[in-house]
Order: C-alpha cells, then sequence, then structure tokens
C-alpha cells in the first residue's frame, strides 16, 4: 500500500489570485492614463519650436521662467508645410504686456473668457495705431513635433480669428511660427497663445 500524499490544487483561490492581479494591473494603467502617459495624454504629444530661424530674434525668452526653443534645426525631418509663411520682422513694445490664453488638453477651442482677456489688446491697438498684435502660440516639447505645431498653430489662428470677429483688421494682425516651452513651463503653460503689441521693423 503507497504512502504518497496527492496535493489537490485549490483552483477557487488560484481564480481569485489572478483576478485580483488584473484588477491591480487595470488600475495602475488607468492611473498611468490619468498622469499623461496614455493616448492623447500630454506627454505623448497632445499640445513648440519655432520653425524658422527669424523667430529667433523676436522671442527669446518665455515671461514666465521658461527657456524657449527657436530655431529650424528643432524641426527635423518632421512635416511642416503647414508652417510655409513668411513672419515680418518686429519688435515688442516694451511696456507692452503680453495677454494669455489658456487651452484644453489637445483642444484648439478658445477659453470662455477670450472676449474679455483679448479687449484689452484691442484697447491698445486702438490707442497705438503704428503697432500690430503678435500671436504666438505654445507648446511643450514632447511627442510629435509636427502634431504640437498644427496644434499650436490652430490655437493661434483661433484667437486671430477671434480678433478679426472684434474688428481688429487683418493687416494688424502677426501670426508667429509656433514654439516650444522646456525647463520649469506647467503644462498649462505649454497650451497657451500669447498676444503681444510690437511695431513691424
Amino acid at each position: 500500500m503507497s504512502n504518497e500524499t496527492y496535493v489537490v490544487p485549490n483552483w477557487d483561490s488560484f481564480s481569485h489570485t489572478w483576478k485580483t492581479v488584473a484588477i491591480v494591473l487595470l488600475i495602475l494603467v488607468l492611473l498611468l492614463w490619468l498622469l499623461g502617459f496614455g493616448p492623447g495624454g500630454r506627454n505623448c504629444g497632445s499640445n513648440v519650436v519655432a520653425a524658422d530661424a527669424e523667430a529667433e530674434h523676436c522671442g527669446a525668452a518665455d515671461n514666465n521662467g521658461a527657456a524657449i526653443a527657436t530655431g529650424s534645426a528643432a524641426a527635423g525631418a518632421a512635416d511642416t508645410d503647414f508652417l510655409n509663411y513668411e513672419v515680418p520682422a518686429y519688435g515688442f513694445v516694451d511696456n507692452s504686456e503680453a495677454q494669455r490664453l489658456y487651452f484644453g488638453l489637445g483642444s484648439h477651442t478658445l477659453p470662455d473668457d477670450a472676449a474679455e482677456t483679448l479687449q484689452s489688446t484691442i484697447d491698445e491697438l486702438d490707442e497705438n495705431p503704428e503697432t500690430v498684435a503678435v500671436l504666438s502660440g505654445f507648446h511643450d516639447p514632447s511627442g510629435d513635433l509636427a502634431t504640437n505645431q498644427r496644434l499650436a498653430k490652430k490655437r493661434a489662428e483661433a484667437v486671430q480669428a477671434q480678433l478679426l470677429a472684434m474688428g481688429v483688421d487683418e493687416d494688424r494682425l502677426v501670426l508667429e511660427k509656433p514654439f516650444s516651452t522646456t525647463g520649469t513651463g506647467t503644462d498649462q503653460e505649454a497650451r497657451r497663445v500669447e498676444v503681444r503689441l510690437a511695431t513691424l521693423e
């Protein structure tokens, strides 16, 4: 007679363990997505490096302490046909304060306070008929460069359309090439459009 002992697997316990592991993994994936590491997240390129070296003399530093990378070298092999437009040379008006409009993640829909924010720019343009308003769209440096640049440009164009609708002449608006924020800038700062008075050179 054999004294061997047979161990019968506890399948109920095994099944419960795997269900627990699956739930934990699902929660981790959800957390990563909420933190911006999933499709459309801030670290996957939702939202800029100036694609034209001419922009270098205009935007050397971010007013919020974040450095701005400029120059066509940063564009690399990205598809930048949509950036094939001329930006006239200009210089910012010294006492002009930039107006900032902040956009949602992956969106170029104007914020609710856009008209109110832009009214001060319109008032400044009325008081200084020799000036123009420069519109600069920003994005973060992560993700696909061309996608980021397109989104930043669409945001600037949305602001441009709003200013036109509020009565500003088209020849008094300058659409800059997109800029990329780096350094200490927040996610919100990387999803902004700045409007600032300047004079054409």
